[in-house]
């Protein structure tokens, strides 16, 4: 098909490569073959310029012919900072422009100020352990770890680690108890779907939670919180997949390196729970494509995070709203029948073994 595969991976034991590049080209700071740690810089992008420039003249009311010095009390070479006085129009304050960024005065004239800004360095960081398998050309590099991994759908952009903690699949029973077990552990959760719950889970120290689903109406204070929330089926009242929550279960009590990081299809970019560990026998991966009878999550609305079975695909059928596509007739598990593009959905990868 022509359409990208994504693949779900959901195992106890295989070998997991996770692909870590940056936006911008940089500097690679690690070999080929390196095994390097969670807090390893893996790679750097240079400090980015940009400029602004401030229509002042015109915002104020000004003449042209009014020169720019008389209502801009700043010089070129020096350093303003967002929120300062910019320019303004009368000793009395009658108005006044704030500059809308932090950075340094290049150019005063024609009613307009031009300021100079410079974004941060940023460090990629590499999140997990693991092995350098590849590098990726002043990108970044496909990182290698033996182990469980749990593939999510949606994260908070946040990196942590900490000790998995199993919550029951099914709605939580709020504990004094409970609360001081939950100190700097990873929770696994089956779905959050009220403030009170979330704002709980913080208050306890968590350092990070894995959850089947989240109501949506959260989704201003988890983006806030300091700390990873992956959802492993999305938004919504649906609690975690089986499928998921059995691998988790399978290595409950271990650390896990969480990497909440927004799903990015040009960085190779996707939330994921890894939990390392020594493997006699694994899972390699391999390259799949779409094909009958394999089971899919549907990764866009109204469906999104539901699970099925491809029993029919037609390479070039016309939808309404998304015209002549590659698309897969999906069977659920209460035996509705639904066309999905190919595109809008991703093969669920399985394998789950005893410890």
């Amino acid at each position: 098909m022509s359409a990208p595969v994504r693949q779900a991976r959901y195992s106890t034991a295989a070998v997991v490569q996770v692909p870590r590049l940056q936006e911008r080209e940089g500097r690679i700071l690690v070999h080929l073959g390196d095994y390097v740690s969670s807090d390893t810089i893996l790679a750097d992008e240079p400090v980015a310029v940009s400029h602004k420039v401030i229509d002042v003249g015109r915002m104020l009311g000004m003449s042209r012919e009014i020169p720019t010095a008389d209502f801009v009390d700043w010089k070129v070479g020096e350093q303003i900072e967002k929120d300062d006085i910019l320019a303004q129009r009368g000793s009395m304050f009658k108005g006044v422009i704030r500059s809308p960024v932090s950075g340094k005065i290049v150019a005063i004239g024609g009613g307009q100020v031009m300021i100079e800004v410079e974004s941060p360095r940023r460090d990629l960081v590499a999140g997990m352990p693991g092995l350098v398998r590849q590098i990726v050309p002043e990108r970044g590099v496909i990182l290698e770890l033996n182990g469980a991994v749990v593939d999510g759908i949606w994260g908070n952009n946040r990196m942590g680690f900490g000790v998995l903690h199993m919550l029951a699949n099914e709605p939580l029973r709020q504990t004094a108890e409970l609360q001081a077990a939950l100190q700097n552990r990873i929770v696994v959760t089956g779905s959050i779907q009220d403030a009170e719950t979330f704002r709980w889970l913080a208050a306890s120290g968590v350092k990070g939670i894995i959850s089947g689903g989240v109501s949506s109406r959260l989704l201003g204070e988890i983006n806030a919180w300091p700390y990873p929330l992956m959802l492993v089926d999305g938004f919504g009242a649906q609690a975690m997949n089986s499928t998921a929550y059995r691998v988790l279960e399978s290595v409950a009590t271990m650390p896990c390196y969480l990497l909440a990081l927004p799903y990015h299809h040009h960085l190779q970019q996707q939330p994921v729970a890894l939990v390392q560990r020594q493997l006699e026998n694994f899972d390699q991966p391999v390259e799949e494509t779409f094909a009958v009878g394999q089971q899919v999550k549907v990764i866009s609305r109204p469906y999104l995070g539901q699970m099925g079975t491809i029993i029919e695909i037609d390479p070039s059928a016309y939808l309404h709203y998304a015209g002549k596509v590659p698309v897969a007739l999906l069977r659920f598990d209460d035996e509705s029948l639904v066309q999905i593009p190919l595109q809008n959905l991703e093969i669920i990868s399985s394998r789950e073994q005893d410890n």
